[in-house]
């Protein structure tokens, strides 16, 4: 899924305006098929899927993580 269809999946289940994102709202989101399971955020930074994939390799392999 592109960004871009990320972006109207979205508006087309919560809505555009401010009042649309309730916390539950947003819960679900967070929760839901939108979001991409295969990038990691975290404080740091982003982990891109190729970095995603390496470091799971590395961790089946018994290497650090």
């Amino acid at each position: 899924m592109t960004p871009e269809e990320r972006r109207r999946q979205i508006a087309e289940t919560i809505g555009t305006a401010a009042e649309d994102f309730t916390p539950a709202a947003l819960h679900a989101l967070a929760n839901g098929a939108i979001m991409d399971p295969n990038r990691l955020f975290l404080p740091a930074g982003r982990f891109s899927p190729e970095e995603t994939r390496a470091r799971e390799l590395r961790i089946l392999r018994g290497e650090a993580g």
